[in-house]
């Protein structure tokens, strides 16, 4: 297994990926599998250019990606400019003139899930480290199904839930999501704790 920065040209794959993880029924949500909304192979292109992208190879195929916008995307997105219709538990206004990212998406084909929290610690180890970033916001989706797939991951990584948001995409229709901060301090506390003083150190597990 390699894990490396994602290329323009991986886009396609991108896109194979996600139409293996279509969101499940309403009354079956999901706990392990994940799913994906929206995303084309246009934007995905443009995430590996201007964001920050890592991608997991097998036998040369790419089997699963990470995408963490950062900050001067964060700011201009339709994400950031709905932040005054959620219902927020924490003083947002705080975060205003912070430097943010926003995980946006993760996504492994099921063979190879247990990979997923590695690739996303290294995401978070490199945003906070090399990259300067002091906060980092995502979002898990309650309806119309519950997806819990990603939240071992973002308290392993010490997050919180500090809010929840109504919103709606275009071929799913309306979606409630929690909202959830993981800090600069509480990542590095807890990779501490979890004894994981670098990236190859990374756990595996079942996340995606």
């Amino acid at each position: 297994m390699r894990i490396r920065k994602a290329r323009v040209e991986d886009a396609a794959q991108f896109v194979r990926i996600k139409e293996q993880l279509p969101m499940p029924a309403a009354s079956e949500g999901t706990t392990t599998g994940g799913f994906l909304l929206g995303t084309s192979e246009s934007t995905y292109a443009f995430f590996i250019e201007q964001a920050h992208c890592l991608v997991a190879e097998a036998g040369g195929e790419v089997v699963g990606f990470g995408i963490l916008l950062p900050d001067a995307i964060v700011k201009a997105s339709e994400i950031w400019q709905k932040r005054d219709l959620a219902a927020w538990e924490i003083p947002i206004a705080e975060f205003e003139d912070r430097k943010l990212c926003y995980f946006e998406q993760l996504a492994f084909l099921p063979a190879y899930r247990r990979v997923a929290p590695r690739l996303a610690f290294r995401l978070l180890h490199e945003a906070f480290h090399q990259h300067g970033y002091e906060a980092m916001f995502t979002t898990t989706v309650n309806k119309p199904v519950t997806n819990r797939a990603a939240i071992p991951f973002i308290k392993a990584a010490g997050g919180t839930r500090v809010g929840n948001i109504d919103e709606y995409y275009e071929g799913a229709g309306a979606i409630n999501s929690d909202i959830y901060l993981v800090q600069k301090q509480d990542f590095l506390s807890a990779i501490e704790h979890l004894n994981l003083a670098q990236p190859s150190r990374l756990p595996a597990g079942t996340m995606e």
